[in-house]
């Protein structure tokens, strides 16, 4: 159980920074109302995905599932960062 609560909780909070990182780069709105957003989508997503954590039997299928997202969202990040796009 604790293995899938610290991978998780690690896994979550990145994923969860990650994403609203993309929506920030992506999205004209006024910084005022997109932290706004980011705050509760942030604690919204990270609820959401430390719930399939702890929904699956084993460790396998969450990071099945969230490793590649991950992946994808950080080489996105990498490309607004490097300002390839």
């Amino acid at each position: 159980m604790w293995s899938k609560t610290l991978i998780g909780i690690v896994v979550s909070l990145l994923l969860s920074m990650s994403l609203m990182l993309n929506i920030a780069y992506l999205s004209p709105l006024p910084r005022d109302v997109y932290l706004l957003l980011g705050f509760v989508g942030g604690i919204l997503l990270w609820a959401v995905i430390m719930s399939i954590f702890y929904c699956a039997d084993s460790l396998k299928r969450p990071l099945f599932f969230s490793g590649p997202l991950l992946v994808v969202s950080m080489v996105v990040n990498g490309v607004f960062i490097a300002g390839l796009l």
